[in-house]
């Protein structure tokens, strides 16, 4: 699989190597698998407009410090060679609220995450269950039978 190419963006919230730690980071929340990865569906350029003309103050400085702090705590490698194996434990670790306040801003994240790759239209219109006009409401049926097992798109 070829690394998703950081050079045709550049961030508008994020410095160029927040943003190369940030792609990694959607790919370790949401790998490719039978699916998209996250970057593939742009995810991290999503997150950083999101940021920037969004989120509050507070809440995107919040998710900037995590991001440092995850690079402090990866050895302050160079953001291309961290990897998803850096970045798990300490992911793990701040899911879990053992990350203290420096990582605070990371459950915001994975949130952030999971909604722009639901909110991506080819993920939406491809990769879950869509019907851009609902019909009969069926309250009790098996969800194999209702979307193939998928979830549904926003």
């Amino acid at each position: 699989q070829q690394e998703p190419e950081l050079e045709q963006w550049q961030p508008a919230f994020f410095t160029a190597a927040e943003g190369t730690l940030l792609l990694k980071l959607v790919d370790t929340i949401l790998p490719a698998s039978s699916t998209p990865s996250a970057s593939e569906a742009n995810v991290h350029r999503f997150i950083d407009a999101y940021l920037a003309e969004v989120m509050p103050h507070e809440q995107r400085e919040s998710i900037r410090q995590s991001i440092g702090e995850i690079s402090r705590l990866t050895g302050n490698k160079k953001p291309e060679s961290v990897t998803e194996a850096d970045l798990k434990p300490i992911l793990l670790s701040a899911l879990s609220g053992e990350g203290g306040k420096a990582l605070g801003g990371i459950p915001r994240l994975q949130g952030l995450t999971i909604f722009g790759y639901k909110c991506n239209e080819y993920i939406g219109m491809e990769i879950l269950a869509y019907d851009p006009v609902p019909g009969q409401y069926i309250p009790c049926a098996p969800v194999e039978e209702l979307t193939g097992g998928r979830a549904w798109s926003f």
